[in-house]
Order: structure tokens, then C-alpha cells, then sequence
């Protein structure tokens, strides 16, 4: 059975700003879709199998939990709760970013 997934008002607030920043300032909707697309089918895959991505290369925040997925250029950072069978996504930043500075 799948897991629930809990979106944090962080996550919520990196997606939109990305998708702004696809559809808006590059005037791409269709990248910005591809983007959500992606996102959704990430989420998927790791509600179904949380455990499937690695922790994060930062020994930080792997000590705390963070798990971690590429969709194209973007990092997600997730956590698991095994006890609550939950996926809490945590954040989502361009992976061109040293995004371990700011959780």
C-alpha cells in the first residue's frame, strides 16, 4: 500500500516560484508543466517505494532523514515516517543550487 504524502508549506512555496519562473519570466508554460508532470510522477513513484531514493550526499542532513530525487534540473527533498506510513516533502530547489545551506 502506498503511502501518504504531506506537502510543507516550503515545498509548496519552491514549486510555485519555479513554475512562476518557468511560465513567466522564460515564457515557457510547457516547461513549466513538464516540470509538474515530472513532479507528480516522482511523487508517485516514491509514495509507492519511499525508501527508493538515496539520503542526501550531505552528512547533515542524511543524519536527519533527508532522502533525495533529481527531476531534471531540480533536487526534492523528502523525508519518510515509517510509523505514520507518510512522505514529507520537504523542499524542491534548482540543482544547480547548494540547497544543503538552507535547510
Amino acid at each position: 500500500m502506498a503511502y501518504s504524502a504531506l506537502a510543507s508549506p516550503d515545498f509548496m512555496q519552491d514549486v510555485d516560484e519555479a513554475v512562476s519562473y518557468f511560465a513567466n519570466t522564460l515564457g515557457s508554460p510547457r516547461a513549466a508543466a513538464d516540470l509538474l508532470d515530472g513532479l507528480d510522477a516522482e511523487i508517485a513513484r516514491i509514495r509507492e517505494y519511499p525508501e527508493l531514493r538515496p539520503y542526501s550526499h550531505d552528512p547533515r542532513l542524511a543524519s536527519r532523514g533527508y532522502r533525495k530525487s533529481v527531476i531534471g534540473n531540480f533536487v526534492l527533498l523528502y523525508r519518510v515516517d515509517e510509523r505514520q506510513e507518510l512522505v514529507r516533502l520537504v523542499h524542491l530547489f534548482y540543482g544547480g543550487r547548494d540547497y544543503a545551506r538552507y535547510v
